[in-house]
């Protein structure tokens, strides 16, 4: 679970980022979904999940915009600094 270990790690090392409602909501789906994905990977019958795995995986790329978490969470920490100000 890459993008949750990161988000895990950032928090740990540099506290609770301040985040707008949007992309706090975006950060937890995108935690939620990878968790989904990686479940259905592991299963014993790959196969039997794959129309679900592959609406997840939309979904997850949407999310993501299929960019590392390392840039990922500096977009969401960015998008956010409007909201705060």
């Amino acid at each position: 679970m890459i993008y949750a270990e990161y988000f895990s790690l950032q928090v740990k090392s540099f506290g609770i980022p301040k985040l707008s409602v949007d992309q706090y909501k975006r950060m937890m789906n995108i935690i939620h979904i990878e968790g989904i994905i990686l479940g259905m990977r592991e299963s014993n019958e790959p196969n039997k999940y794959y129309t679900q795995r592959y609406r997840h995986t939309k979904s997850f790329n949407e999310l993501t915009k299929r960019l590392p978490p390392e840039l990922l969470y500096s977009e969401m920490i960015k998008l956010s600094e409007s909201f705060y100000k």
